[in-house]
Parts: structure tokens; sequence; C-alpha cells
């Protein structure tokens, strides 16, 4: 979680109108097997994603990159 708190407080001390939490993913590895270390890693992933959040008083909202520049451009932020 370190990194990730470290790369959204960074974008809070700039004034970022849109904070991102970017976590890259291969979408060609299976994780319906619940036993899958890759579906554990996923889910890591967003449990932290949502701790974080909660932790820095933000409110987390999963979306795709299109759905990300789209807020972007509807605020002029970039």
């Amino acid at each position: 979680m370190a990194i990730s708190e470290a790369s959204v407080r960074d974008q809070i001390r700039r004034d970022h109108p849109v904070l991102v939490l970017h976590n890259p993913t291969h979408n060609t590895w299976d994780v319906g097997d619940r036993a899958s270390g890759r579906r554990r890693a996923v889910e890591t992933t967003i449990e932290v994603a949502y701790a974080l959040a909660e932790k820095l008083g933000l409110e987390l909202t999963p979306c795709s990159m299109a759905e990300l520049h789209a807020e972007a451009d509807r605020l002029n932020a970039y």
C-alpha cells in the first residue's frame, strides 16, 4: 500500500483535479479460479485500493481508461 499511498498523496499535494490509482494488468489470465495466485493478486489490489481510499477520506470509483479520460475532459483537467 505504501507505493500507492505515496502516489495518491503526491497527486493531492499537486492539487490534481482527478486522482488516479492505476494498476495495469493482463486481461489474458483466467482469474475465475479462486485458488489461483493471479486471482488473489487482483483481489489484494482491489482491497488495498478501497482501504487506501477510506484511509485518505476519498471515494473510490472504479472506471475504464475511457471513463477516466471523459471525466478529465469534463473538468478540462489536462
